[in-house]
């Protein structure tokens, strides 16, 4: 379980909340790509583990960050949860000046340099 801050560009990082409904990775190209682990459809959490559309967004140390609606399987999407390790509640990561903190046990806040974004099992919502 991850609880403190790390710092790196050698590797990537894949960090999950403690309940498991909102993961993020950051790449070692400087991007980062979180997604909601349930659908868009909130009544219906079979739907993420049959491919159907979820939340996701994607962003750059230097870009805002971008939403869209997407299947799981399609391509760059998070399939595996496996190797993720589970960011603490309160705790951060920040990767290649973007920062994700865990507000809770399902909901996941990041930055960049020119916006941020929540995740959680509803969807993403973009900062203000």
């Amino acid at each position: 379980m991850l609880s403190g801050t790390n710092e790196t560009s050698s590797s990537s990082q894949a960090i999950i909340t403690a309940n498991g409904n909102a993961a993020c990775r950051f790449d070692v190209s400087g991007s980062l790509m979180c997604q909601s682990t349930r659908a868009t459809n909130p009544n219906n959490w079979d739907e993420a583990a049959h491919g159907k559309a979820q939340s996701r967004v994607t962003m750059s140390t230097n870009s805002v960050p971008n939403y869209e609606i997407k299947g799981r399987n399609d391509p760059g999407g998070i399939t595996n949860f496996d190797n993720y390790q589970t960011l603490a509640t309160g705790s951060t990561v920040t990767y290649y000046g973007m920062t994700c903190k865990a507000s809770s046990g399902t909901t996941m806040h990041c930055v960049g340099a020119k916006g941020g974004f929540t995740v959680s099992p509803e969807g993403m919502g973009m900062d203000p």
